[in-house]
């Protein structure tokens, strides 16, 4: 097998695995709507059907504090609400429910920086192998 294809193969596959999850990473510290989803994917409800809040509707969340951008429904069933941040406040929980948002949030964080290194120290690996190699042009003397 040729070495040199190999480890094209590997740099190519690694620098696309870090950049597809550093754009992950960023686009739920950034984009709501990203973060929404993933939030609700990691409750178990990813295909929630999410509908905007009335600004007069009852809600028993509003005595909490809570800004409601959008109510959540599964199978047509009431099942919880999204704050302004993008936060899934599950109905029948008492609680905030914001732990588990909050350790969604440090791991994109940490992750965003990780894969960032890591692809760029990959990218940067890539270049300087292929500099390495590069064969020489004849000089025309």
């Amino acid at each position: 097998m040729n070495n040199r294809g190999f480890f094209n193969r590997m740099y190519t596959c690694g620098i696309l695995i870090g950049a597809v999850w550093l754009s992950v990473s960023v686009g739920y510290l950034h984009s709501w709507s990203i973060r929404t989803r993933i939030n609700l994917t990691i409750d178990g409800h990813p295909f929630a059907e999410l509908r905007k809040a009335a600004a007069d509707s009852p809600s028993p969340q509003r005595a909490s504090g809570l800004h409601v951008k959008m109510h959540a429904f599964q199978n047509g069933k009431y099942i919880g609400f999204i704050d302004g941040a993008g936060s899934f406040v599950v109905a029948s929980e008492g609680d905030l429910g914001l732990p588990s948002d909050v350790r969604a949030t440090a791991l994109f964080v940490w992750s965003e920086a990780l894969s960032g290194v890591s692809t760029a120290g990959l990218l940067l690996a890539w270049v300087i192998r292929r500099m390495r190699n590069r064969v020489e042009p004849l000089a025309l003397v």
